[in-house]
């Protein structure tokens, strides 16, 4: 049986260009693209959604310092430029970040609105790496943050944020670290000498929010059957424990193995199959872009919806699902089975993950 799902979706996105940065629009203009020539949005029941207005100020100030907001608007209205920490600015990108932000907005109150839906937003600007006062890694907003509030505003509780990005979600982290109404849990590259040098099994939160932070760090050459391992340890347990009304998925597409400085193995099949299991949670959900900067992007993106609608995995070119590694390599399952031992000791005060 095919499954209702929206995409949400802004073309404005192409005014925030910034000349020789990966995070452009053709990243996930190809996707769109892509996707409407295979016949997605006539074929199966893919709501396309397009969003032109921005998100209002008073969402985005729930989660960014107002000084925080006003410095970039300022910026943008000079001109931008590049600003540092992997991000620019053009006269246009405080607009263009703000209505990413109100697509996945639109994401949320599409599954709010219609329960049996699942959503995606498809959206650049990422956002996991702005914090409440600091832009960072091509983010300036925080989209997975601002929906997160909007949510709560309309009354849901216990939202849990799961991001699978191959970059720690360090800003989301910074954000909500002590908070427990909405609970973070973070797969990513192991942090040490890479972006965004945070992240750490030891980062579990802090006063009300102590144990409603969850970094899983993974080693160099991790693929598939290491992120299982995670997720069957770590990840379903802690879903059970906290009994979240709400999932919001951050998806970034940069640890597949076609990215090959960041050293992670991903295959298609993975992205796939993580929104089939967080379907078979019964747990009302929205995927939101972050990552991703090859050519495979808009084939990694069709695998996500077809699992999304309850489709056959889609075929895929032949080198997509050609992992640097096809069987697990002794020493990269030990470092991984290592981290689900410390993540479960860093976590020993508040859950019971045996």
């Amino acid at each position: 049986m095919k499954r209702p799902v929206s995409l949400t979706y802004s073309p404005k996105h192409i005014y925030h260009h910034f000349q020789g940065i990966p995070e452009n629009p053709e990243r996930i203009e190809s996707i769109i693209k892509y996707i409407r020539k295979q016949g997605y949005f006539s074929r199966y029941p893919l709501k396309y959604v397009e969003i032109t207005e921005p998100a209002s100020y008073e969402d985005v100030v729930k989660v960014h310092d107002e000084g925080y907001l006003s410095f970039i608007e300022e910026l943008c209205s000079r001109g931008g430029g590049f600003i540092g920490d992997s991000t620019y600015l053009n006269r246009f990108s405080f607009m263009a970040a703000l209505i990413a932000a109100n697509a996945c907005i639109a994401a949320v109150d599409e599954v709010l609105d219609t329960p049996s839906v699942s959503a995606y937003a498809l959206v650049r600007p990422p956002g996991h790496h702005a914090s409440r006062s600091t832009y960072g890694g091509y983010c300036i907003i925080n989209n997975a943050a601002v929906a997160a509030e909007y949510l709560l505003g309309r009354g849901i509780s216990r939202i849990m944020i799961i991001d699978w990005d191959a970059h720690a979600a360090h800003g989301t982290m910074d954000i909500f670290y002590e908070r427990d109404d909405v609970f973070l849990i973070s797969i990513h590259r192991d942090p040490r000498g890479y972006y965004p040098n945070d992240g750490f099994v030891h980062q579990v939160g802090r006063g009300r929010g102590a144990g409603c932070t969850v970094n899983i760090p993974m080693p160099r050459g991790a693929g598939d059957a290491e992120y299982w391992m995670a997720w069957d340890e770590i990840v379903e347990p802690l879903v059970r424990e906290y009994e979240p009304t709400f999932v919001i998925a951050e998806n970034g597409f940069d640890a597949h193995h076609s990215h090959t400085d960041v050293g992670l193995t991903l295959t298609s099949s993975f992205y796939y199959e993580v929104v089939e299991r967080i379907h078979g949670w019964r747990i009302p959900f929205a995927v939101l872009q972050e990552g991703g900067y090859t050519s495979m992007n808009r084939y990694l993106a069709e695998n996500l919806i077809c699992g999304l609608l309850g489709l056959e995995r889609p075929r895929v070119p032949s080198s997509l699902d050609i992992s640097s590694r096809v069987v697990m390599e002794n020493r990269v399952r030990r470092q991984v089975i290592e981290t689900i031992k410390k993540v479960k000791s860093a976590l020993s005060p508040y859950y019971d993950l045996r």
